[in-house]
């Protein structure tokens, strides 16, 4: 007696791949707006983090701590308001942001962060109570926002059509995360 052979046919093993295709190709799109989504909250929450510990650090120290947005972490990096780096130190960082944080060589750097680290593909700008650009904000020893032309909004998102986020900066200092595309009033939303 003959056993039955168990397998699949040829047109079976196609018509899966087929619908495995089709099923990957309605996702694609949803994939590519989640990523670019997730580097926007990220880039934000970075931004968040990194005025929270210049915030912090300036409260330990009771000294001026500066947060500044750069173009590059290197010899030649200049304050940008478009970052897309960051450097938290006491003082300007402009020119040094290759000096590995250290209490005693010049900028006397406490923490860089570059893009690079899970938002690559984030935009960022950062603009005064005006509107004009603005690159850095300085806490000092009390928390508080000290130069006028402070950072107080940064506006961050991944690509054209995704769901920016903001970060606003109060002048008590207090740091918010929030979602400009929700109504004000709302909770989430941005004031």
């Amino acid at each position: 007696m003959l056993s039955a052979e168990r397998g699949v046919t040829l047109i079976e093993l196609a018509i899966a791949l087929v619908l495995l295709g089709l099923v990957l190709a309605l996702a694609a799109p949803a994939y590519v707006t989640w990523a670019q989504n997730t580097q926007a909250r990220t880039a934000a929450e970075a931004v968040k983090n990194g005025l929270q510990l210049a915030r912090t650090e300036a409260l330990r120290r009771n000294k001026t701590v500066r947060f500044q947005l750069v173009d590059k972490l290197d010899a030649s990096c200049k304050l940008s308001a478009s970052g897309p780096h960051w450097v938290v130190s006491l003082e300007p960082a402009a020119g040094k942001c290759d000096v590995a944080p250290s209490e005693d060589i010049a900028p006397r750097i406490v923490q860089k962060r570059p893009s690079a680290e899970g938002s690559a593909m984030a935009t960022l700008k950062a603009t005064d109570e005006a509107g004009a650009d603005a690159a850095s904000v300085v806490f000092d020893g009390l928390g508080r926002v000290r130069n006028a032309d402070a950072a107080r909004r940064f506006d961050v998102a991944a690509a054209k059509g995704n769901r920016p986020l903001r970060v606003q900066l109060g002048a008590g200092g207090e740091i918010r995360l929030c979602d400009p595309a929700f109504p004000p009033g709302d909770p989430s939303g941005c004031q």
